[in-house]
């Protein structure tokens, strides 16, 4: 991604390095940034009349003393996962800046301008990746206390499952709990069903298609931009099944389908 025509790669290295901590790589990647763009865009919103005195961009310093604190919390892994998701969600807002930049009739200085083109082209490459984690964060939630957490839901009584799916991973159990109204559950392997749910989705719904050995039951559920799909077609989909296959799990965020489990028997 290129949203501004810049020479800021002719700038020496020092530029960058002005700014070094020891930080995670995409925790640094957002201080670097800060460092760089807070004054000159602050400058730029104040003269189009905006005041930025308490809304205002945040310095590096500020965003690395932040970082700093959430790092000794969450530990390098963790917060680094959480810098990453940042910049992806900082990214969609990067053209902002340089029609800000233009309305005022300013210039990006040749060092902002580099660590704009940095972070977007990190977000660019870090954007599937916190897709996929989105994807298998619905199906696969993470523990207590982390980004999903678990749902008080009460456990399963053996038998009375309209479908269940047993993928590689996970169990996930659909059924109903009035006319027309389906329930999602599912569950991290080796949790047993008896176990409270990792994931709940109500208010689902179930259609029935197809005639003959294409006559099958999709099982909807909407979380948000997040929809899940259990199906026990097999026969006529797409790609061919594996032997032990009794239908699918299918994740889609936003309309696209991110992940796809083969349930199995």
């Amino acid at each position: 991604m290129k949203l501004i025509p810049i020479a800021a790669f002719s700038v020496a290295v020092a530029a960058q390095s002005a700014f070094a901590e020891d930080l995670p790589p995409s925790c640094q990647r957002m201080v670097n940034f800060f460092s760089a763009c807070s004054a000159e865009v602050n400058q730029a919103i104040r003269a189009m009349g905006t005041d930025t005195s308490n809304g205002g961009w945040p310095s590096g310093s500020a965003v690395s003393k932040q970082v700093h604190a959430a790092l000794s919390k969450n530990g390098g892994q963790k917060q680094e996962a959480l810098c990453e998701r940042g910049l992806v969600d900082f990214d969609k807002n990067l053209a902002n800046v340089a029609m800000v930049m233009g309305l005022s009739g300013r210039q990006l200085s040749d060092a902002c301008a580099m660590q704009m083109t940095s972070l977007a082209a990190t977000a660019d490459s870090l954007a599937e990746k916190v897709e996929k984690e989105d994807a298998a964060a619905q199906v696969n939630p993470a523990p207590a206390g982390n980004a999903v957490t678990p749902v008080n839901a009460s456990s399963p009584t053996p038998g009375t499952a309209d479908f269940q799916c047993n993928t590689a991973k996970h169990t996930v159990i659909v059924d109903h709990l009035s006319a027309g109204q389906y329930r999602y559950r599912a569950w991290n392997k080796p949790k047993p069903a008896s176990d409270t749910p990792d994931m709940q989705v109500q208010s689902g719904s179930a259609e029935t298609s197809g005639t003959g050995q294409c006559q099958h039951t999709d099982y909807t559920f909407k979380n948000g931009k997040v929809v899940f799909t259990v199906s026990d077609d097999i026969h006529c989909g797409e790609s061919a099944p594996p032997a032990n296959a009794s239908g699918f799990l299918s994740v889609e965020i936003n309309g696209v389908e991110k992940a796809r489990y083969w349930c199995e028997k």
